[in-house]
């Protein structure tokens, strides 16, 4: 009869439904599941990415205050080779000085003799 029909196409509708949905939540569960693992390897990868910026950056400051250092060195070297000069420059004026006190000092007394 007509309505046995419809009650068959409605059974196989609402079994195809139902079977649709199992798929559907299937296919989601599965989308889900590779979501999260996309997501994983993103976390991952970019925790590795910081990890070597972050000793990029330990290593560019260690190279900076070796410069620094270098520099700071350097400048010393260059003050302790001005004060040598300058050391050596005093002692010169120093030795200059009492020779011409010595020869004033023996002009006065042959002046005075």
């Amino acid at each position: 009869s007509a309505q046995d029909e419809r009650d068959s196409v409605v059974v196989r509708l609402q079994e195809d439904m139902a079977s649709l949905l199992v798929s559907f939540n299937r296919e989601k569960e599965q989308l889900e599941a590779d979501l999260r693992e996309e997501m994983r390897k993103v976390e991952k990868t970019l925790f590795r990415a910081e990890k070597d910026h972050l000793e990029e950056l330990k290593c560019v400051r260690e190279e900076h205050e070796e410069m620094i250092e270098a520099v700071r060195d350097s400048h010393r070297i260059e003050l302790d080779d001005e004060r040598a000069e300058s050391a050596r420059s005093q002692a010169r004026l120093n030795g200059e000085i009492t020779y011409l006190k010595e020869a004033f000092d023996t002009f006065k007394k042959n002046v005075t003799e």
